[in-house]
This record gives C-alpha cells, sequence and structure tokens, in this order.
C-alpha cells in the first residue's frame, strides 16, 4: 500500500510539474528588424586588398567629407565580389562619389555594375553603361576594349581615383529616394 501511495504521489506530482510548464507563456521570437537605409551595391574585381568608399551629400554637407563616408575593406581577389554599402539609417543622398581605390599599388579594377536602392526602389547601371552615368577623375584611365580601370597617382604624388555622377544618374538617383 505505502509502495502504490509513493507511486500516486510521484505520478500527480510529475503531471502537476508538466501542466506548469505548459501554462507558462511561449515568448514570441520576433524576426530582427531591418533598418532601413540607402544602399550603394557595386559588383568588382579588385586584385589586391584595398579600401572602398561612398561619399554622401545629404543637404547637411556641401563638400564630400570624411564625416559623410562608408567605407568597406576588400580582400583582394581575381573573382567578381559584391560589395555594399549601407548608408546611415535615415540619410537620403542627393550626391555621391564612389572612391573605389586608396591602394596606389593596385591592379587595373573591373566594375561590372552599381545599383542603387531605398526601400523597393532600385536603379540599376551596368558595365557598358557606366560612363554614361558617372565620370572619372584624372587619377582614372578607362580602356574601352578590356573595360578595367586604370589608377594612377598624379605629377605631385596625390592619389584619389573615383567616379562622380552625371546628371543623368543624379535623376535617376532622386527617383528612387522618392516613395
Amino acid at each position: 500500500m505505502k509502495t502504490k501511495l509513493i507511486f500516486i504521489t510521484f505520478l500527480v506530482a510529475a503531471i502537476s510539474f508538466s501542466c506548469k510548464n505548459d501554462s507558462k507563456k511561449t515568448e514570441e521570437i520576433l524576426p530582427e528588424e531591418k533598418l532601413i537605409t540607402f544602399d550603394v551595391t557595386t559588383d568588382v574585381i579588385v586584385k589586391k586588398d584595398d579600401d572602398l568608399i561612398i561619399y554622401y551629400k545629404d543637404g547637411t554637407n556641401e563638400w564630400f567629407d570624411e564625416r559623410h563616408a562608408v567605407w568597406n575593406h576588400v580582400k583582394g581577389s581575381n573573382n567578381l565580389q559584391t560589395i555594399t554599402f549601407h548608408l546611415p539609417e535615415g540619410v537620403l543622398p542627393n550626391n555621391i562619389r564612389f572612391d573605389f581605390s586608396k591602394n596606389p599599388l593596385q591592379d587595373p579594377i573591373k566594375i561590372s555594375r552599381i545599383k542603387i536602392s531605398y526601400q523597393k526602389n532600385s536603379f540599376e547601371v551596368r558595365e557598358d553603361d557606366i560612363l554614361n552615368y558617372f565620370e572619372v577623375n584624372e587619377y582614372v584611365k578607362y580602356d574601352k576594349n578590356t573595360k578595367l580601370y586604370t589608377t594612377s597617382k598624379d605629377s605631385k604624388g596625390v592619389y584619389d581615383p573615383f567616379l562622380q555622377i552625371t546628371m543623368k544618374f543624379y535623376n535617376e538617383m532622386d527617383k528612387v529616394n522618392k516613395n
């Protein structure tokens, strides 16, 4: 009889413990909230380690400066790499500049695509049209046959290769920024 009583007590305790666990609130796991950012994505072949930078103007700055820049370090590779620059949340640029090398020993660079996106809007420029939407500065030479961008220093040793947008790109960027 004692054995039955111990067994019944054990069984009641196990059931009530089990029911207590079931009655606890289950915490709902919410997906992480994705920040809404203006993004610039580029597909590039950069053969040596380098830093790529997107400078932007957003109405609070008259000139491109370090406070309005997003940097990405790129490991050198002979393969195409997709690099995405996320501007700070809430920033909608009215102008951008793409500095695609800080390494003066860099090999020629291939830029296959540049895409901008904000929320559900986007605009993409493919390799053959890049120079219709961007201008190279004096530190960059573009070869139409190889489709490579070769960077160089000027006579004073300054190295600052970049692409700046044209009015055609500016108009597309304005459309992307509007919801």
